[in-house]
């Protein structure tokens, strides 16, 4: 409809309070455009602020990650450094 290349859609819960059906700091993202949707979901923790920045963050390395694949984004490989260990944990273990 828009003719955009990439287009980037976030959305969850920044808290602070849960809504009842996910906990706080849920957060979807999605990349489509150009070549195929590809979503992630995340779980971040912190403060409202600190899991808006976080799903700004990461949504910016996702969407950049999948224009760069051409939207063949290996998720595992997208969360991981060159030795193939996670340099982002999406979904930490609750306290």
């Amino acid at each position: 409809i828009s003719g955009a290349d990439l287009v980037l859609a976030v959305t969850g819960l920044a808290g602070p309070e849960a809504d009842g059906r996910q906990p706080v700091g849920t957060v979807w993202l999605a990349a489509a455009g150009r070549w195929p949707t590809r979503t992630l979901k995340c779980q971040f923790r912190g403060s409202r602020d600190k899991i808006q920045s976080l799903s700004a963050g990461v949504g910016r390395l996702f969407a950049r990650n999948w224009w760069l694949s051409k939207g063949e984004l290996d998720i595992e490989g997208f969360l991981a450094d060159n030795s193939g260990k996670p340099f982002i944990n999406l979904h930490p273990p609750s306290k």
